[in-house]
């Protein structure tokens, strides 16, 4: 697929740099059994089976995620760095030899990649996601997401809140209306649209969550949904009280900033948050 998208119509336009994590994020890697694994467990020779699969020595299998080759020409094309952090480090073994860079050269990615690509085992990747210019992290495990997002310099995504990569690319407008929950800046350049959006976030969560507790049944559009909120919502939290904290300092957020990780805190969270909203005259 040629991706004919105008950047300046998706949230990319918001971004100098994509950073990208590698196991399950950008690829999967399985056993001849199907069990997962990461990267680092596969050994080269590696054998492309199909453009987006490839089989290792020990018949271990990698799979490319179905759009991300695209998606990362096409943001080469439009001048948007990008660089890969990892903790997919196989020990012992020098860089060149690391089973990630081996694989991202037999996938055709690696050209692409003209920012940095970090192997690290055992790394918070707070210490390693860089800003270079705006910059955003994509990842599929929230304590990464965390790491990076406390640091405060960079924008971070989890891969588990959109299906395709292709999802991306829709409009931006478009994006927001069907509340995705794709960014988790909420809307750092327009305090307005923050707002909004946390105020369909929490509502969204509050009825989803009532009608768990009290026994209810719920879809499996309605669970992922919930899933997706409750992963999503902490970080999110934390960069509305940044985004607000940026505007108008005096919104009296800093004593909640610890308390937005803890499920059981977030009505309480929800309520300042709502009065900080109300301060700033929102």
């Amino acid at each position: 697929m040629d991706i004919k998208t105008n950047i300046e119509d998706t949230i990319f336009s918001d971004y100098d740099t994509v950073v990208f994590d590698m196991d399950g994020t950008i690829l999967d890697c399985f056993t001849k059994q199907g069990d997962a694994i990461g990267v680092y467990q596969t050994n080269p020779p590696y054998k492309l089976t199909t453009s987006t699969m490839l089989v290792d020595t020990d018949g271990n299998v990698v799979r490319l995620e179905p759009g991300i080759r695209d998606l990362f020409k096409w943001l080469d094309k439009n001048s948007i760095n990008i660089g890969i952090v990892s903790s997919g480090e196989k020990e012992d073994t020098t860089f060149e030899g690391q089973p990630g860079v081996l694989v991202l050269r037999k996938f055709d990615l690696k050209r692409f990649i003209n920012y940095e690509i970090v192997f690290k085992h055992d790394i918070n990747k707070g210490n390693y996601v860089k800003p270079l210019g705006k910059t955003l992290f994509i990842d599929n495990k929230d304590e990464n997401l965390d790491d990076v997002d406390k640091k405060g310099q960079v924008d971070v995504l989890n891969r588990g809140s959109f299906e395709n990569w292709e999802d991306l690319l829709q409009r931006k407008t478009a994006i927001l209306n069907l509340n995705l929950f794709r960014l988790v800046n909420y809307g750092e350049k327009d305090p307005i649209n923050a707002a909004l959006r946390f105020y369909q976030d929490t509502l969204d969560y509050s009825k989803l969550k009532l009608k768990v507790d009290s026994g209810r049944f719920i879809t499996p559009k309605e669970s992922t949904k919930l899933s997706a909120l409750q992963q999503g919502l902490p970080v999110k939290m934390s960069a509305l009280i940044n985004t607000l904290q940026s505007h108008w300092k005096d919104t009296g957020l800093n004593e909640i900033r610890d308390h937005v990780w803890n499920e059981d805190n977030w009505p309480r969270c929800f309520q300042k948050i709502d009065n900080a909203i109300d301060i700033a005259g929102i």
